[in-house]
């Protein structure tokens, strides 16, 4: 048989009629690979990767993308069996010292969980391994139960970073960053290519678009401290559209990064932007993640129309598999083109796996849309790349294996897979041992330029299209020059990306210009005043909250009671808040009385009140200390659960007087220390200062300040992010909440570490404390001068927390003991009953 009858997948359908013809293979127990004996007389055995994606969107409509990345896996299977090391030189030889071979089976997941969890199931047994699934919201479901039966899953696409957690993904992998990962290469070109400090980025709200931002701002504190990002959500709906472009245009920053979905929400967006005079103007230039992919394929726009001008010079940022040019990538296209012919296509078009339907008419050797030359789905190498970490890493689990009997359980693979290092066709693969995840600067991203061109060169003024040109690609962890990348303007000039603050003072500008140079340094000094000013006020819009924007229940719910008065619950922007008031209430001056009638008293007085206050008329009917759990004030420093009272406090929820309280504020004390604090315009100004510093601060551990509503004539309130189960004494303390033995000690490590760093600081705290306590007493002498002996008083109390560790600690270490005991021991029958 010569080489053109056997075709390029001939490995393949060899080892396929092992399973056909030889019925003597077996499978060891919690083994996942069948073993067999050759025609030989050799020993071998076969691992079967079973490749589950979309193979249909929509009407059972064929889904040409899944089918690339399936014809990818099967190429790479190839390589592995025959050691053919042309793409990955660790390959090379591979066959003659590993005794395992693979082959291929094919599931459709029809973008559905169920369906994918079905092929899971029915698939037990008889796969060594799962290659998918394409999206997140479908891989997440699937690694749980894959993880559950003990095989590795790799996905060549889904990027969600809740995939990285292992205790709900246990042999979870991929070969493509995180979304948090895919955020690094995107701060470094915005600062470093682009040179800018200051960004507008407008996300679809939602959990993906949320989380994706979070990551922007994790990537630039590490790797571009000084680039400013401004976040903006948007819904798909025309008023919050019309808003959104209104924020960037309050904002004067002149660079958007975009991340919404589909091409009307692209074109409304970009459609109103142009209206309001942010985009399309050659002012401002917009930049796109790879949900833009595909928005402008095969459209027509008449010239210098709103969105063909809205859309000129904008940039696409996307993770990709290779670009042409890249031996490797240039290697990988030529090999698959050689599968169009009629062996390898009968073969490819047998892995179908909806028997109901035909195979699509695109998988036959004349078809010129198919594996000729390129490919339309850019993750196809990260699918050739899956198949060969796991090749790799099942035959490196068989050359560890000192019994040499060919076992193979899915935890010795998964754990092999992290380990695996091999230079792929997207660059050098390294997976992080923590999660499987591949590192982000081992990967390859690429910058796309969309540049309008005539679609009939001899009529210019006609209508256009756009072309894209590759400007920039991310290799070996950094940006590389392809290409000259045209702005908006048309031109390839860096633009600023923050707008001048407006000249008010041109006219006397010109007329100083004319007089001494006293006047001329009084003006420059004016202008540069001004510019400071308008920097300060576009930072301090990324935190500050307009009042309107929060909308309360009517009666306002009520949260608990803070240090200046009720925690109330609003919504901001779709999200459940807590909302407090952040200094004490403005006194206002009182006026006499003469008796001229009660009634004006009583309206003045209720004028004065304010949504915070306990006795408030809008409060009417909620008792402050009957929230349904929600959180009260406790008066001995600590919570507990719903429906618990004890005489004397209130109690059973959270205690708010804490949370989000900023240093020098909430000391508020009556003594000469302190005096400085009562003058209220300082403390607004305190205020805005600490508010500067909270906006930047986001930590998994600490209760995020999302904002602070700074109007005239209005107390300052602080924006926090609600707790929905309270403080953590509410979740010990509620019975109704069911905690494994694993969550509470993870809570009793992090109480610990936490309890160590809080009890050394509280002890320098108090040690300051007392030398001030004992000046104070020194300056009154033998104590004649004093008003009262409150200081030494003090004093004493402050030795004794000195000495002696914290009560309330010790409760909470016996309480989180007792509940951890009773956990450990209904465990083994909980997990019983979830299988």
């Amino acid at each position: 048989m010569t080489e053109a009858d056997k075709g390029t997948l001939w490995s393949l359908r060899y080892y396929d009629s092992f399973y056909e013809s030889n019925s003597t293979f077996d499978r060891p127990e919690n083994s996942n690979v069948d073993r067999f004996v050759s025609e030989e007389g050799e020993p071998f055995a076969i691992c079967p990767l079973s490749f589950v994606e979309p193979f249909t969107t929509g009407d059972d409509i064929p889904f040409r993308g899944v089918y690339e990345d399936a014809v990818s896996i099967a190429l790479a299977i190839q390589h592995l069996n025959t050691g053919d090391g042309s793409i990955v030189p660790q390959v090379t030889g591979l066959h003659e010292k590993c005794p395992i071979r693979f082959t291929m089976m094919t599931a459709d997941s029809a973008d559905s969980g169920g369906n994918a969890l079905k092929h899971v199931v029915d698939q037990s047994g008889k796969a060594c391994a799962f290659i998918g699934e394409y999206r997140s919201a479908v891989s997440m479901p699937m690694a749980i139960v894959s993880g559950l039966l003990g095989y590795p899953q790799v996905s060549s696409a889904s990027t969600s970073t809740d995939l990285d957690d292992r205790s709900q993904y246990p042999l979870f992998g991929r070969t493509v960053p995180s979304d948090a990962g895919n955020t690094v290469p995107l701060v470094l070109y915005l600062r470093n290519v682009l040179q800018m400090t200051s960004l507008v980025v407008v996300n679809i709200n939602d959990s993906y678009g949320n989380s994706y931002v979070d990551g922007m701002r994790q990537a630039a504190v590490e790797y571009t401290p000084d680039l400013i990002i401004q976040q903006i959500t948007v819904d798909e709906n025309a008023a919050s559209i019309q808003a959104a472009v209104a924020s960037i245009k309050r904002s004067g920053f002149r660079f958007v990064f975009c991340l919404v979905f589909d091409i009307e929400m692209h074109d409304a967006l970009l459609t109103e932007a142009y209206n309001q005079g942010v985009a399309g103007n050659g002012l401002h230039n917009w930049i796109f993640g790879d949900s833009f992919l595909g928005v402008l394929d095969d459209r027509i726009f008449e010239k210098d129309s709103p969105l063909s001008l809205a859309y000129r010079g904008v940039g696409l940022l996307e993770l990709s598999g290779g670009v042409s040019g890249m031996q490797k990538f240039d290697i990988f296209i030529a090999q698959l083109s050689q599968m169009r012919n009629e062996v390898d296509m009968d073969y490819l078009r047998s892995l179908w796996p909806r028997p109901d339907l035909d195979p699509p008419d695109f998988v036959r050797p004349n078809d010129p849309t198919f594996l000729n030359k390129v490919v339309t789905n850019g993750f196809a190498p990260f699918a050739y790349e899956a198949a060969i970490a796991l090749g790799l890493s099942a035959c490196q689990s068989f050359e560890n294996d000192e019994s040499k009997d060919m076992f193979l359980n899915g935890t010795q693979h998964y754990e092999m897979f992290k380990k695996t290092e091999f230079d792929g066709i997207s660059g050098r693969v390294v997976l992080d041992p923590s999660t499987g995840t591949r590192l982000p600067e081992t990967a390859l991203y690429r910058v796309v330029n969309f540049i309008p061109v005539p679609t009939d060169n001899s009529a210019p003024e006609g209508d256009h299209k756009f072309d894209t040109v590759l400007t920039h690609v991310f290799v070996d962890s950094e940006w590389q020059t392809r290409g000259e990348y045209i702005f908006n303007d048309g031109t390839t000039n860096l633009p600023v990306d923050v707008a001048p603050p407006p000249d008010e003072n041109t006219g006397m500008l010109i007329g100083v210009a004319c007089g001494a140079t006293a006047f001329l340094l009084l003006a420059a000094s004016l202008v540069w005043c001004l510019i400071r000013e308008h920097k300060r006020k576009s930072n301090d819009s990324v935190w500050r909250v307009q009042k309107h924007e929060l909308h309360f229940a009517d009666p306002p719910e009520i949260l608990g009671r803070g240090q200046f008065g009720l925690v109330l619950s609003a919504e901001y922007r779709g999200t459940k808040v807590a909302v407090k008031r952040a200094i004490p209430p403005k006194k206002k001056a009182k006026k006499p009385n003469h008796g001229s009638g009660s009634s004006s008293g009583k309206a003045s007085e209720a004028a004065r009140k304010s949504l915070f206050d306990v006795d408030s008329e809008p409060l009417v009917g909620n008792d402050p200390s009957s929230t349904n759990g929600d959180a009260t004030e406790d008066h001995s420093g600590t919570s507990s659960g719903p429906g618990t009272n004890n005489s004397g406090t209130q109690s059973g929820t959270t205690s708010w007087s804490n949370v989000g309280s900023l240093s020098g504020l909430t000391k508020y004390r009556k003594n000469s220390v302190a005096s400085d604090y009562q003058n209220y315009r300082k403390m607004r100004e305190d205020f805005v200062e600490e508010m500067r510093y909270l906006s930047r601060l986001r930590h998994p551990c600490i209760t995020t300040v999302m904002g602070a509503v700074m109007e005239k004539d209005e107390d300052p309130m602080l924006v926090m992010e609600f707790m929905d189960h309270g403080s953590l004494y509410d979740l010990l303390h509620n019975e109704t909440m069911v905690l494994e033995g694993d969550v509470l000690l993870q809570i009793l490590c992090d109480i610990s570490q936490g309890t160590a760093k809080d009890s050394a600081l509280e002890r320098i705290r108090a040690k300051q404390k007392l030398k001030l306590l004992q000046q104070e007493i020194d300056q009154w002498g033998d104590g004649n001068d004093a008003p009262e002996q409150a200081p030494q008083k003090d004093l004493e109390s402050q030795q004794r927390f000195v000495e002696t560790p914290s009560a309330e600690f010790k409760k909470m270490e016996i309480s989180l003991k007792d509940r951890l005991n009773r956990a450990q021991k209904s465990e083994a029958g909980m997990q019983m009953q979830f299988l």
